[in-house]
């Protein structure tokens, strides 16, 4: 299962999250710190610590405990959510006429005194469980840290940079059933923040271990996002760019600029070093059936992206492409939570 969802902090620590760094499951008022679940939910969490609920000693410590954890250090929640709840935290101790700790205090004055950018991205950090069907003891794989950058308003981010329940749901799917993704080319539409792709990329491993992972989208912005969100979590990777007029490819590091006469003409393509997987430009609407071919999809999975109408007709098109007329292919479509699996044999459409 995945946790309930969606990180500078005060203390003095001075470690850092690696890339295998989990939080723990148990500790529920850091998985909903790490996840920027609702303050005041959160608040509530951390007086489950105390056994009369007041905001003492031990919430207090608590909270400095999720401020101080490595991965809120690397990879904080926006400074807002931060600044909201020390300052519910301090309120808290006051109403309830208690010493306020001087740590909560110093980081309560660190979050005002943050410089106030027009730049709103924070990062999510969220704890897959993984327990695949037919687990062992022997195979027991640890729960797999999901950290994104996202941005909260989806006017300024788009749709492809902020992270929805779906692509949680497909997540989910991925880690329950990952020997449905073994020595399998699987290709994902619209993996926005990389959710889903992330999981795709960490969870299926030997003896689940997908052969190829390609991840397609058509917004530049959530493509670079992508990219960054990859190389976050532990899979670095380069820049690979495909003319459609130019057999050459022009490799570049993953935050190069974008040159600015590749606009309209081009496939962008981060593929990381230590595993299979691809990111590409793609626009659904218009796109070249034999290039989505050549990739020979096994599966093709997708979370959320048929909230446009005007949009079904042609991912569909886009995964019956991919899938080709072969014997046997299948396509997993995750909306809205909603987990449906369609089985098309030869010559039907998908």
């Amino acid at each position: 299962r995945a946790s309930r969802e969606t990180p500078d902090a005060g203390g003095a620590m001075e470690s850092v999250a690696t890339f295998g760094e989990v939080p723990d499951l148990s500790d529920a008022c850091l998985v909903d710190y790490l996840q920027m679940a609702p303050t005041a939910d959160v608040l509530e969490i951390l007086r489950d610590e105390d056994p009369e609920r007041a905001f003492g000693a031990k919430a207090q410590a608590a909270l400095l405990r999720c401020l101080r954890h490595p991965v809120a250090i690397a990879h904080p929640p926006g400074r807002p959510y931060r600044e909201r709840l020390l300052k519910l935290a301090v309120i808290a101790a006051e109403r309830d006429g208690l010493e306020l700790d001087d740590g909560v205090a110093e980081a309560h004055a660190e979050a005002l005194c943050e410089p106030r950018t027009g730049d709103q991205w924070c990062h999510k950090t969220f704890v897959l469980d993984v327990a695949p069907r037919e687990e062992t003891t022997e195979r027991k794989q640890r729960p797999v840290r999901i950290t994104v950058r996202t941005h909260p308003n989806l006017f300024e981010g788009g749709t492809g940079c902020h992270e929805w329940a779906a692509g949680f749901a497909l997540a989910e799917l991925v880690a329950s059933h990952a020997e449905r993704f073994a020595n399998k080319r699987v290709v994902e539409i619209g993996p926005g923040v990389g959710v889903a792709a992330i999981a795709l990329a960490k969870i299926t491993r030997p003896p689940y271990f997908a052969s190829a992972l390609t991840l397609l989208d058509r917004d530049n912005e959530t493509l670079a996002n992508l990219a960054a969100n990859l190389e976050l979590n532990g899979i670095p990777s380069r820049i690979l760019k495909h003319k459609k007029h130019d057999d050459d490819d022009d490799e570049r590091e993953a935050g190069d600029e974008d040159d600015e006469d590749d606009e309209d003409d081009s496939y962008d393509f981060a593929i990381p070093k230590t595993a299979k997987v691809s990111l590409s430009r793609l626009d659904w609407h218009d796109f070249d059936p034999a290039r989505l071919a050549s990739i020979r999809a096994d599966v093709v999975v997708a979370a959320d992206v048929l909230y446009d109408p005007t949009d079904v007709r042609a991912l569909l098109d886009v995964a019956a492409a991919l899938l080709g007329p072969r014997e046997e292919a299948a396509g997993v479509l995750d909306e809205k939570k909603k987990k449906t699996r369609a089985e098309k044999k030869k010559n039907e459409p998908l």
